[in-house]
């Protein structure tokens, strides 16, 4: 593989280890989006919601997006959705531990004292977990689509680059 003035490129693996560095970087952006969704959602509860009403409120955003799923019907989407926020859920909660000191009441070390703190808050954040996971279910549910237009724009693609007319006319 050639470098920019056609030299020989220094590090012959960055072809070979490019997929492993993009999901590190997936993974590390999809933890870093979870976290902000976390810090959002207590902002919300915290700041926009009256006080003593975080968790009910949650909870029913969260039966409203599993009812838009199709709860009901236990369609597709809602098995899908709820397989997501248990994803999340166990990656957020229930590998720190602190599903085991909340829900659970285990005492652990330095997660106990915490949730003795932030109880209330560790269980808003719980139930919109399971919000972000019924949400990205409904994001996912466009996949079709997005992969749909992926395909025209790779079989039209080339086209489109030498079928269009010039942004700005030539003059002789």
């Amino acid at each position: 593989m050639a470098g920019k003035q056609g030299t020989p490129d220094p590090n012959p693996f960055g072809v070979f280890f490019a997929p492993l560095r993009f999901a590190i970087w997936l993974v590390l952006t999809c933890f870093g989006l979870a976290l902000l969704s976390l810090v959002m959602q207590l902002a919300v509860a915290k700041l926009a919601w009256p006080p003593g009403q975080g968790q009910d409120k949650m909870h029913a955003l969260a039966q409203a997006e599993a009812l838009h799923l199709g709860m009901a019907d236990n369609a597709m989407s809602y098995r899908i959705g709820r397989h997501l926020a248990e994803s999340v859920y166990a990656l957020e909660f229930r590998a720190t531990g602190l599903h085991r000191v909340v829900v659970e009441q285990r005492p652990l070390p330095v997660i106990s004292k915490l949730a003795a703190n932030f109880g209330t808050e560790i269980r808003i954040a719980m139930t919109g977990t399971w919000l972000v996971g019924f949400r990205l279910a409904s994001a996912a549910g466009i996949l079709w689509l997005v992969a749909m237009v992926w395909l025209a724009g790779l079989t039209d693609g080339p086209c489109l680059s030498g079928c269009l007319p010039s942004p700005l006319p030539v003059v002789t």
